[in-house]
């Protein structure tokens, strides 16, 4: 199942795994990416094994759904990744597991990051991504006020 977000530039995003993943399969999938993330340290440069680690990441939170190992890889990938822009599409994705856990202490935390972030130089869609985000924390927390004002 894919569920389409507006703001994702056209990109759908999938929402449960592809298939029922066995215990031995997921350890073995994660074997395969550890050795490609390897191999991209030994042959290739840092954004190739920040590239590799998100792949990691990403696959975990869809198809293996451990949200906890998930976001310990995201923020990997965030320490490996340099600019503004790339640090929030990694906090976008650890954000997007903590609303689905519904984890406000989480959410606030990386919306505050977030927004130190856009003041460091993230472009135009991140920022509006962000206040995408911001605003459904709002309401989460029931401010439905601030998130008015962040959605018009």
């Amino acid at each position: 199942q894919k569920m389409n977000f507006g703001f994702s530039s056209g990109k759908t995003k999938k929402t449960g795994p592809s298939k029922k993943w066995t215990e031995r399969e997921i350890e073995q999938k994660i074997k395969e990416f550890d050795k490609r993330i390897e191999e991209a340290k030994e042959r290739e440069g840092d954004v190739e094994v920040r590239d590799c680690t998100l792949d990691k990441a990403e696959w975990i939170k869809d198809e293996a759904r451990d949200f906890p190992l998930a976001e310990r890889i995201f923020r990997e990938a965030y320490e490996q990744s340099g600019g503004a822009s790339k640090k929030m599409e990694i906090l976008f994705e650890i954000i997007l597991m903590n609303l689905e856990k519904n984890d406000l202490d989480a959410l606030k935390k990386d919306v505050t990051t977030c927004k130190q972030l856009v003041e460091d130089g993230a472009d135009w869609d991140k920022r509006n991504k962000l206040k995408i985000f911001e605003g459904v924390y709002c309401m989460l927390i029931r401010d439905f006020k601030s998130a008015s004002d962040l959605f018009l």
